[in-house]
């Protein structure tokens, strides 16, 4: 119930952004949403002291959609955001997004952040779902997402049972 009002507080403080730009909500902003959200119900094994780094790879509108959330706070950390192009620049990262052009990539992705606390987020495709801890997946307009619970266990996440509540499945 909280995740899905922090999704609708959230949302309504973007659409005012939206409106004003003369958009409506994009995929982008959507998914800007469920990544600030999934970021508040994750507890990592430890914190960098001033901020928690959301990282994009391939894929421009999410990261243009988050960086309108940059210094918003989550568990007293500052939200900050930054395009990376490799595996190896994702050790900074808390919160990792592979966008679809990465996605022939995401195993390799994978392996490179397995030992690392990173939260490992993608849409749903024909990838080995052992590469992500969420996948999300949009249907008939709506987003849905499964968790990977390995994968969180690997890197030593721990996703609130509210989160786990809220997935469409669990493995």
């Amino acid at each position: 119930m909280r995740f899905k009002l922090s999704c609708a507080i959230l949302l309504c403080c973007a659409a005012p952004l939206a409106q004003a730009q003369g958009t409506v909500a994009t995929e982008a902003t959507l998914q800007a949403a469920l990544l600030y959200n999934f970021a508040v119900y994750t507890d990592w094994p430890s914190l960098r002291a001033d901020k928690i780094e959301f990282c994009v790879m391939g894929d421009a509108a999410l990261h243009e959609a988050l960086t309108r959330l940059q210094n918003r706070q989550i568990k007293g950390k500052a939200l900050s955001v930054k395009a990376i192009a490799t595996a190896q620049q994702a050790a900074s990262c808390q919160v990792l997004f592979v966008g679809q052009e990465e996605h022939p990539r995401i195993h390799e992705i994978s392996l490179l952040t397995r030992a690392l606390p990173v939260l490992l987020v993608a849409e749903e495709d024909d990838f080995n779902p052992n590469d992500v801890i969420i996948a999300l997946r949009l249907q008939e307009g709506r987003y849905s997402f499964k968790i990977y619970q390995t994968g969180a266990r690997t890197r030593s996440l721990v996703l609130s049972s509210n989160l786990l509540k809220l997935a469409a499945q669990v493995n």
